[in-house]
């Protein structure tokens, strides 16, 4: 099943220093695999973290707002800001979908 849009770090840290998070593909990552869903420039969008906690908010930025596939080639990295409200797809494929996962300051 799909991943609820989320960060990775709480809206009440948005002031503080950010952490960045690295996904590394341990195999080619296609569209039926539920690559992860990024929603560009909502780690520095107040609203967009805000809406968070408002179902109906929420649904109008999911409505509105542009996303990203993060679909990639085994070994690519894709690094995004911890406070990036993003998504893992839905797997529809027969093949598990592995990535390493680390975040840091």
């Amino acid at each position: 099943p799909p991943q609820p849009m989320h960060s990775d770090d709480a809206v009440s840290s948005f002031s503080l220093p950010g952490k960045l998070t690295a996904f590394v593909a341990l195999q080619d990552i296609d569209g039926q695999m539920g690559p992860t869903i990024f929603w560009p420039g909502t780690h520095a969008n107040a609203q967009a973290q805000t809406s968070m906690m408002s179902g109906l908010d929420k649904a109008i930025l999911l409505r509105e707002s542009s996303y990203r596939l993060g679909t990639m080639p085994a070994g690519s990295c894709t690094l995004y800001n911890t406070h990036l409200l993003h998504a893992g797809g839905s797997n529809t494929s027969p093949r598990t979908r592995w990535l390493f996962y680390m975040s840091f300051v």
